[in-house]
């Protein structure tokens, strides 16, 4: 009987640490909160679905002139170095990463489930992510080295949202207009030179949270509305004009 039981207690302890191994490696694919539904069910995630979320973009600013003067390994240290910023901070606000592309990081809040404050979290999360690259850009410039622009944007609408790809490999995503425009809104941050810019209905939307916007970003202010690319009307917009 002595026997039985520790044979089944290493079993179970096996078990236990292959699961957490698993788990382990597939955190360095999947958000938390994914991981949380796969947990759930293998096929959480298979049936499509048209959603609200807030879709958030941010990249570096300047990425092409200090991509030209580092070389191929301090040039992915620091890519790295600045997703793994960005990627905490989103997933200290609940965010969905979606992806890395190039220099820039794709989070949605309201997937896989939503939440009534996904759009109050997604403007949150925005202003930490500016506030953690002035933290960085404040060590930097005490090791010498030059700072790191960001530029965001945040929008906030339907989406698609599920599985895409082919039975071998799936790949989570939201898809829409709603992405198409947070994309543009972040270019925006080149031509009004500011470090966030986000759309009305973002701001909208926040306020319908009970939650005031310039509450979680202040200096956040209206600017006039832009043209952007994919949309026949202008879009309303508000931008951070003060750091």
């Amino acid at each position: 009987i002595l026997a039985l039981t520790v044979w089944r207690s290493r079993r179970l302890v096996r078990r236990q640490v292959a699961a957490e191994a698993e788990r382990t490696a597939l955190s360095r694919y999947f958000s938390p909160n994914i991981l949380r539904e796969l947990s759930r069910s293998s096929r959480a995630l298979d049936q499509p679905a048209v959603q609200p979320a807030a879709v958030l973009f941010a990249d570096m600013v300047g990425f092409t002139t200090i991509s030209e003067r580092l070389a191929p390994e301090a040039l992915v240290a620091l890519l790295r170095e600045f997703h793994g910023r960005l990627a905490r901070v989103a997933f200290a606000h609940d965010g969905t990463v979606d992806k890395y592309i190039g220099d820039a990081i794709m989070v949605h809040f309201g997937t896989p489930r939503t939440q009534k404050d996904d759009p109050a979290r997604a403007l949150a999360c925005a202003a930490a992510m500016i506030d953690e690259i002035r933290r960085w850009n404040a060590d930097r410039a005490q090791a010498g080295e030059a700072p790191i622009g960001i530029g965001v944007g945040v929008h906030y609408g339907d989406v698609l949202v599920g599985n895409i790809g082919d039975a071998k490999r799936l790949e989570y995503a939201v898809l829409g207009d709603t992405v198409n425009v947070a994309s543009r809104l972040e270019r925006l941050t080149r031509e009004t030179g500011a470090p966030l810019v986000v759309s009305d209905d973002l701001v909208n939307a926040v306020r319908g949270c009970g939650v005031d916007p310039s509450a979680l970003v202040e200096g956040l202010r209206r600017d006039q509305a832009r043209t952007v690319r994919g949309r026949s009307e202008p879009v309303a917009i508000w931008c951070l004009t003060a750091l």
